[in-house]
């Protein structure tokens, strides 16, 4: 598996009979690496809305960059935690090895995942707290407050910007004390330490998941172009 569309090459899928599929879907190990794939499913996805709107300043595309960072810090701080779950099954295997190195094991993503993104995840991405919503917004600062920005009269194009500067503004905690004090280039430099965390990381999931599936009985089969 390969990074980027592939929309000109042949389709294909991994399979195996019904007989072998019975006997494997008990299997612990077997749902571990489900488990892995919808965590790898999860993160291709929220990467996707930023290829969408790159190169644009609209509200739209404003609110996609945002979320789709506060979503990725959150669906990877899970990811993490789950390689440690099913480490149990795959410790000896040496592709899941190179999947601890790349994560659980990596300095760099100890450090990303040791700031404020558990309590993003928790309190303002998967759950919306509206405690740690008001501690947001008493720490904020702003000469001209936003609700909302928007262009043209579709609902397509309404970020509703205040919301989202209370996640940005606690995804920085405490290296920032005002929202208005939020650099553009310290944005960017983490939205591409995380994307470069998260591409290792998904590339070397997905060659330990197809090194266990054709361990497990599963096979490509093409299905034509």
């Amino acid at each position: 598996m390969t990074e980027g569309p592939q929309l000109d090459g042949a389709v294909w899928r991994f399979v195996t009979d019904q007989e072998h599929f019975e006997k494997l879907k008990h299997a612990k190990s077997f749902a571990a690496i489900v488990a892995l794939s919808r965590a790898i499913s999860a993160l291709r996805f929220v990467q996707n809305p930023l290829l969408m709107h790159e190169g644009k300043s609209s509200p739209a595309a404003t609110r996609a960059r945002l979320n789709s960072l506060f979503f990725s810090c959150s669906i990877y701080a899970e990811s993490y935690l789950l390689i440690q779950r099913i480490k149990a099954h795959f410790y000896s295997c040496p592709s899941f090895q190179k999947l601890e190195d790349i994560s659980i094991k990596n300095p760099e993503a100890k450090k990303l995942l040791g700031s404020s993104i558990t309590a993003l995840r928790n309190k303002l991405v998967f759950h919306f707290d509206v405690d740690e919503i008001g501690r947001q917004l008493d720490q904020m600062g702003s000469d001209e407050p936003t609700f909302l920005n928007a262009m043209g009269e579709t609902n397509d194009q309404v970020h509703y910007s205040l919301a989202d500067l209370c996640v940005l503004q606690a995804l920085h905690e405490p290296t920032l004390t005002k929202a208005d004090e939020t650099n553009p280039k310290d944005f960017e430099e983490f939205a591409n330490e995380l994307s470069s965390l998260i591409i290792g990381f998904t590339d070397a999931a997905e060659k330990f998941i197809v090194d266990q599936l054709n361990l497990m009985g599963w096979h490509r089969e093409n299905q034509g172009s």
